[in-house]
């Protein structure tokens, strides 16, 4: 019979299961943790994108990203979030257009 490792802590569940599967002692307090970390993260690096803007009104999304150290994608997401909050807007085309801070 082979024993693994796995099997001592948790018999009859798969690994992967075992560690998917949360606790429940910490999950509440994680949750509340990881929640205050991504909205202050989030604020901070709206912040980061309007300071740019500011500096460069006809920076591109790909330039942001490389000046914020994240991907395009993320900062499409934070734009897309700041222009509903209506902190920026893009007027022009993509070509010849520029960022206009509202706030």
């Amino acid at each position: 019979m082979t024993i693994f490792p796995h099997e001592s802590f948790a018999p009859g569940v798969a690994a992967n299961d075992a560690e998917n599967e949360g606790d429940g002692i910490n999950d509440g307090i994680n949750d509340g943790i990881n929640d205050g970390l991504n909205e202050n993260g989030k604020e901070d690096r709206q912040a980061q994108i309007i300071c740019i803007i500011k500096q460069n009104p006809r920076i591109t999304v790909e330039q942001i990203a490389e000046r914020v150290c994240v991907s395009k994608s993320t900062i499409e997401r934070e734009i897309k979030n700041m222009k509903e909050k209506n902190l920026i807007d893009h007027l022009g085309n993509n070509k010849t257009g520029y960022w206009d801070v509202i706030t």
